[in-house]
């Protein structure tokens, strides 16, 4: 859920939120010029000490995790070179899916006999090329243990369970042995999934990956790189290139991040951290066996220094594995850790809503020598009050100022506060509520606590061009807890902030969840309009203001100008409610980002891939290439009504050759049927309307292909537009705005998210719930 907070800066997105009390301070800050950004860095490191398994090589370090694993899985060995990284990895996803430990071999008979003696087993399996195991040793394994020897091939797909088990192809996670970084990610994504873990090079027979990749019971298939580049995927039935999700490898600390996140959805507790000294295949996939083990998020040093970093829960534990790990390093790591920033001593700490009664209890800190608290709305007019916490306030709290006064009837703090959609008692799962008092924002996430939650931050100033959104997001705190504060922050900018949950069981927090991501993925915003806080005074209208002052071009400031000559307070009586205000468009549309995104089928003798045409775009394009389009034009006054105007893309059909959909003909094209895309439950009034975006769009050139789903609402009104409803998170969705005559567009929403396995249907985690407040 994304939510917006500042100090006196305002955000060029804010619809419907009445400038004209915020006018005055946005005026004088721009006379004095912007101020350095004073974020202050998080204080003292972590006191969580840093635990070690170490060894002076892969071999002895194998061991050395081999001997902490539980005692059932001290029964198998798997037993791999340890100069073959890649079997290594393979072995550690083997008994990570079947049960075992994974030992890397020493260099001699006798040393190999002494390693699988410490672990213990009854029973040794070979996983490698059959070379890397003499004669003299599997003879003398065979008559100490029972020896198997089914997983010994030229060809690493041999290595796999599943090439061996057609049982255990429900979940399966393909590296690719020539992409870099592949192979480890790879194996350590399956070793966290316990899913089966196929190792491809070439050279083996493409119905033997088709025959894994292909079994009715698989359920999933990730791999980690592109898909459309394998050799097998030309042979591949649709079926089976429907249920394929990549995961981009051009940036493999990014890749690695997001395995770690999808870590937490399958059940690892989000506050116990295994690293790996490096991302070789074997020692990655060595560390994640061990985090499986004790349910713990693994990753490598750096990409787990990034995470502590923005954890602001206490870690419970942190383990270094690899080659050469002592205390000392073990120490450094946690010490990455940096804690939650304090509370702010002013603060709004909870809401309660009564539909009944149409009112809000709102409960703050108290402020030192006040006697009274009175809330007011935008409009500056009196909606609660009350002698100490909670407040009442009437209507729903969308942006309300609490100001506390003395005795005397001097002000003494002012609370600005907001809160997302949060109208009946049902959805107070999905609400945050925000406040800020001068440089502090603080977030409190009224859902269910001790959920792990993903927050990051998007830095606008206003005073300069509005920026790529994406490029000023940062992430700044993965949150066990229910509240995330924000200290000494700038006043010539503002900042988003949007909350993903990344699991919805309680226990990934401390304890080890149950495995498998959400059904549903938590996406929202709220604008907190800080230079637009309610407040008792000043009411006059904003316009004489701001003709004392040149309004800069292309700026969020100006923006914030233009939407105070909106809606001015104290139009002239002899207009209606409305009267005057220019028409606001809403703009609904979805995009693929690839130019071409593999499709199913076969295409032509000499060019035998299907492909569909995307977008060749990427986020912020409001005019761009689209798949569906959809714009809501919302008018006011005495004449107020709302019109649609629908668009959608055309779906073009393509044969290409191999690799990479290069060197395509085009075969098809076609536009799926205008009644696809909807407005439903129209209704409008002087100053405001509500409306829902329906997407239902076929891709009408492969029959039984799902349709993309959308279905939000859209329901503007003085003090805060929402957006809420529900879409697929595949193509992306996004939401724009703009005032007929401004000649720009505001971008309000996007879905980041996406998965590309999404286009193929109902699965899990393939719906995002959406919950925004302009």
């Amino acid at each position: 859920m994304q939510i917006t907070l500042g100090g006196s800066g305002s955000h060029a997105r804010k619809m419907f939120a009445s400038a004209a009390i915020g006018v005055l301070a946005l005026v004088s800050l721009l006379a004095v010029g912007p101020t350095a950004d004073v974020l202050s860095a998080p204080s003292a490191a972590s006191a969580t000490a840093g635990t070690y398994i170490g060894g002076a090589g892969v071999a002895e370090l194998s061991v050395a995790v081999a001997t902490k694993l539980p005692a059932t899985d001290t029964d198998t060995v798997w037993l791999a070179a340890a100069g073959d990284s890649n079997a290594l990895a393979q072995a550690n996803a083997n008994s990570a899916q079947a049960g075992g430990a994974a030992v890397a071999a020493e260099s001699t008979d006798a040393g190999v006999l002494a390693q699988i003696s410490e672990v213990g087993p009854t029973k040794v399996i070979l996983v490698g090329a059959p070379g890397q195991f003499p004669q003299s040793l599997t003879a003398s394994l065979a008559n100490d243990y029972t020896l198997e020897t089914k997983y010994v091939s030229d060809q690493p797909l041999g290595w796999s369970t599943g090439h061996h088990d057609a049982s255990r192809r429900a979940n399966v996670v393909v590296g690719d042995l020539d992409v870099p970084d592949s192979v480890a990610l790879a194996a350590s994504a399956a070793i966290s999934r316990r899913a089966t873990l196929v190792l491809l090079d070439g050279s083996e027979p493409t119905d033997s990956v088709a025959q894994i990749l292909g079994d009715p019971s698989n359920e999933f298939i990730t791999v980690v790189g592109d898909s459309s580049a394998m050799t097998v995927y030309e042979v591949l039935p649709e079926e089976v290139t429907h249920r394929i999700v990549d995961v981009p490898i051009t940036d493999s600390a990014a890749a690695e991040l997001t395995l770690l996140y999808d870590q937490i959805g399958n059940g690892s507790r989000a506050l116990s951290v295994v690293a790996s000294t490096t991302r070789s295949a074997g020692e990655l996939a060595t560390a994640a066996r061990y985090a499986t083990s004790v349910g713990a998020v693994a990753a490598t040093t750096g990409v787990a220094k990034s995470y502590l970093e923005d954890l602001k829960t206490p870690a419970i534990d942190v383990v270094l594995i690899g080659v050469g790990a002592d205390s000392a390093s073990a120490n450094a790591l946690a010490a990455t850790q940096r804690p939650a920033n304090a509370l702010p001593a002013i603060r709004v700490t909870d809401t309660t809503r009564n539909e009944s009664a149409a009112t809000s209890a709102v409960a703050f800190t108290p402020v030192s020598q006040a006697t009274k608290y009175v809330a007011y709305d935008l409009a500056g007019s009196t909606v609660g009050t009350s002698t100490n916490s909670p407040i009442t306030v009437t209507g729903e709290p969308s942006s309300t100022a609490i100001i506390a006064y003395n005795s005397a009837g001097t002000t003494l703090k002012t609370i600005q506060y907001r809160v997302n959609d949060y109208a009946t008692a049902a959805s107070r799962a999905d609400a945050i509520i925000a406040s800020t008092v001068g440089a502090e924002n603080h977030l409190v996430f009224l859902g269910p606590t001790n959920l792990p939650r993903l927050v990051t931050r998007t830095k606008t100033s206003i005073t300069e061009q509005i920026p790529d959104a994406r490029a000023n997001t940062e992430t700044v705190a993965v949150i066990c807890g229910t509240t995330f504060t924000d200290t000494s922050l700038a006043k010539t900018f503002q900042y988003d902030y949007r909350v993903t949950t990344l699991s919805r069981d309680p226990a990934t927090c401390n304890a080890i969840g149950a495995p498998g991501d959400p059904t549903e993925i938590d996406l929202g915003g709220l604008t907190f309009p800080a230079t637009e806080f309610p407040a008792a005074a000043s009411k006059s209208p904003p316009g004489s203001l701001m003709s004392s002052r040149e309004k800069p071009a292309n700026s969020a400031s100006a923006s914030v100008m233009e939407q105070a000559r909106l809606k001015p307070i104290g139009s002239s009586a002899a207009l209606a409610p409305g009267d005057g205000w220019e028409t606001i468009r809403f703009r609904y549309q979805t995009f693929i980002i690839p130019s071409k995104i593999a499709g199913a089928g076969f295409g032509k003798l000499t060019r035998p891939f299907v492909a569909f045409g995307g977008d060749g775009r990427n986020f912020y394009h409001p005019n761009g290439s689209y798949r569906t389009r959809q714009d809501a034009y919302m008018s006011f006054g005495s004449s107020h009504r709302i019109t649609h105007t629908p668009a959608m893309g055309e779906t073009k059909k393509y044969a290409c050759r191999w690799p990479n959909l290069s060197d395509c003909e085009q075969i098809g094209s076609k536009f799926a049927p205008m009644n696809e895309l909807s407005l439903t439950g129209v209704s409008s009034n002087n100053t405001g309307g509500r409306f829902t975006f329906k997407v239902d769009a076929t891709n009408p050139l492969q029959s039984g292909a799902p349709a993309i789903s959308a279905n939000v609402t859209v329901y503007g009104r003085p003090g805060g537009t929402t957006i809420t409803g529900k879409h697929d998170r595949m193509p992306i969705h996004e939401v724009w705005f703009t005032v007929e005559g401004w000649g720009e567009w505001y971008w309000v929403y996007g879905s980041e998210y996406h998965r590309p396995i999404c286009l193929i249907g109902s699965i899990p985690t393939c719906t995002a719930k959406v919950n925004v407040r302009l």
